[in-house]
């Protein structure tokens, strides 16, 4: 398992992978080794057993292997979430599992295939598309979205990540990450690649975003360490906003805004954001332009990537074809008729 993390976090340090999904690995792991030492468990899993049963058996009863009693033991009795985990995250953690043991069978740790069980198999994407479907639509209605802007009215930086979630489909480790010569208030552009995929971006800025940057830009206050000085967003005490990718204080300060006005409710975050811009964009009929503005290297269809060969060829948009995709955007918020699309050229 120390192999297995150590490249994974060479990939963060190369920007191949998320910290998020680094920290995803190591409790993984931490899980796992609750149950039985790294040693004795890669050859324990080349013969049918009931470890893998029993992981799935503590995830589905809301008990995590790695959490601990109060007379300090930990197994089936220990206590773990809140409540049983959904199938969802269920599904997550099992894709994480089998790529240790994945990772472990190539590099030859064990040399004979790992008897995962039925409990431990695949899961199939219909599967994950039902439950995405029973949390209902990840995306914000405008009558919610326009009391959320209304609210943080005199709150300068939750008010400029919020439309810079709806106005540019950033997520938080966007905002986080925005550097100040990414943002061009005069001519009301952001360039700036999508950190996750290293693809380009340039997005054309609403006037409510630019005015609100102008004020963030205002107010900025001193950063507290050099390597923070580019940063667009800092905290009151000129710290970043960047975290363990879980609780952030964008998603924190962002939660505790949906849970005042009762708008929380589970698929229902930042990122969610994100969701809405693809939703509503999606109606300028130039899924192109929308792709190019989100940084997507794939063309997203029912949640899944695709590649389209297309995207190898284009190398810039139109800013008129970017600002028909951010505009679409803009007038449903605003309640207006919404610009008529052009068919994806």
């Amino acid at each position: 398992m120390n192999d297995f993390l150590t490249d994974k976090k060479l990939e963060v340090q190369q920007g191949k992978r998320s910290q998020r999904l680094f920290d995803d690995y190591h409790a993984a792991a931490e899980r796992m080794l609750a149950i039985v030492d790294g040693q004795t468990l890669l050859v324990r899993l080349t013969k049918p057993n009931n470890f893998f049963r029993k992981l799935y058996d503590w995830y589905e009863h809301g008990r995590s292997p790695g959490q601990k009693r109060k007379n300090g033991k930990s197994g089936p009795g220990a206590t773990g979430y809140k409540g049983p985990w959904s199938r969802v995250t269920i599904l997550n953690e099992i894709v994480r599992v089998r790529a240790f043991f994945g990772y472990a069978r190539r590099h030859n740790f064990v040399t004979s295939n790992i008897c995962y069980g039925a409990a431990f198999a695949r899961p199939e994407k219909s599967e994950l598309r039902k439950h995405r479907l029973a949390k209902g639509p990840r995306m914000f209605t405008p009558e919610q979205l326009r009391i959320l802007l209304a609210d943080t009215e005199s709150r300068t930086t939750l008010h400029a990540m919020i439309l810079l979630g709806l106005n540019c489909a950033f997520g938080n480790a966007d905002i986080a990450k925005l550097p100040r010569t990414a943002v061009d208030l005069t001519k009301g552009m952001i360039v700036f690649p999508r950190p996750k995929t290293g693809v380009p971006r340039k997005i054309p800025l609403w006037p409510e975003t630019i005015k609100a940057l102008r004020k963030v830009d205002k107010s900025r206050p001193e950063p507290k360490s050099p390597d923070l000085a580019g940063r667009m967003f800092l905290t009151i005490a000129g710290g970043g906003y960047e975290g363990d990718g879980h609780s952030t204080a964008i998603v924190q300060k962002f939660s505790k805004l949906l849970s005042k006005h009762g708008f929380k409710r589970p698929g229902l975050g930042f990122y969610a954001l994100r969701h809405t811009f693809a939703t509503v964009a999606s109606n300028c009929l130039d899924q192109a332009a929308v792709r190019a503005v989100m940084g997507h290297a794939q063309l997203m269809v029912d949640g899944q990537g695709q590649q389209d060969t297309m995207d190898h060829y284009i190398e810039s948009f139109s800013e008129d074809r970017l600002l028909r995709a951010v505009n679409t955007v803009r007038d449903w918020l605003r309640g207006a008729k919404p610009a008529e699309g052009v068919a994806d050229a």
